[in-house]
């Protein structure tokens, strides 16, 4: 019997932790996407289905692995997965999902990764977490008309923040 999260896994200093892809989700289409149905960056090795439990088959989610390379205690700076340069159609691709307001979800040792989300009130400010990162957004000019036309971007760089337990 396996639960994700329950089991403790103990690591080595410098030891890989998995960052594995989960499906792209939306709450306005609730229509879920393979991750590597948009042109994200692939593993060198290639992409390998990792099912770890029947629940996970059975409720469609589709694990893959990634090209993050994450290592527990060593603090890594900004590396570079890949250089891609899209082609229309894959640009169209990425427009309609950050319209559709999808989201990526990634896993962190079978363990679901989240964005911090800053909620305001009226008397403070507290941060709550949601699963995984939006694919991307829109900008628009300060004081423009409501038909001027958004600039999309890609969230192109991902930061992981991995929090973990020290035996006593």
């Amino acid at each position: 019997f396996y639960l994700p999260g329950v089991a403790p896994k103990s690591y080595e200093p410098g030891q890989s932790v998995d960052i594995k892809v989960n499906r792209l989700t939306s709450t306005k289409t609730q229509l879920s996407f393979d991750y590597y149905d948009l042109p994200f960056c692939p593993p060198t090795e290639g992409i390998v289905t990792d099912a770890e439990n029947l629940g996970e088959i059975l409720t469609g989610n589709k694990i893959e692995n990634s090209p993050y390379d994450v290592k527990l205690y060593q603090e890594m700076k900004c590396q570079i997965l890949c250089r891609q340069i899209y082609k229309k159609k894959d640009v169209e691709l990425f427009k309609t999902k950050i319209e559709e307001d999808y989201t990526v979800n990634l896993m962190a040792d079978s363990l679901p990764a989240a964005t911090h989300v800053p909620i305001q009130s009226s008397q403070s400010t507290f941060l709550a977490y949601d699963h995984g990162f939006h694919v991307g957004g829109t900008i628009r000019t300060a004081g423009a008309s409501p038909d001027e036309v958004p600039k999309y971007y890609i969230n192109n760089h991902v930061r992981f923040t991995i929090f973990y337990h020290t035996p006593d």
